[in-house]
């Protein structure tokens, strides 16, 4: 995430403009793509681990935030709009990234790394997969 401020003043901020920014690498791609005639078809999934900002990229009535975040947000919506992405949200579950940012419950980080090692052995038998 090349271009994020220093400092957000919320979690969600941090997330719409992430969002924005990586839109701003997919589309260049996809014209690639369509250029040598090899085109989906179909809109670019962009995962996101951030349910609020997957909600705010589908419904333009969501976003009540400020007048700069809307306009992060409007970034995300015309993307989705034009057919370009589909957002797509990755629940903490399944995010194996979150090893790396965050803390997590010791079940939930031994999954991740069970899968993270693709070693079935270290599985935890009570997390669903």
């Amino acid at each position: 995430l090349q271009r994020r401020h220093l400092k957000a003043p919320c979690a969600h901020t941090a997330e719409v403009v992430a969002g924005g920014n990586n839109v701003n690498m997919v589309i260049p791609v996809g014209g690639v793509l369509q250029e040598a005639r090899i085109r989906q078809g179909v809109a670019t999934p962009l995962y996101l681990d951030s349910h609020t900002t997957e909600v705010v990229a589908n419904d333009d009535a969501e976003a009540k935030k400020s007048v700069w975040l809307k306009r992060r947000i409007v970034v995300l919506q015309d993307a989705v709009d034009l057919g370009e992405i589909v957002p797509i949200h990755v629940p903490e579950s399944n995010m194996v990234a979150d090893i790396f940012t965050k803390y997590l419950k010791l079940v939930v980080w031994q999954r991740h790394i069970a899968y993270l090692l693709n070693d079935s052995t270290r599985a935890v038998a009570d997390v669903k997969w």
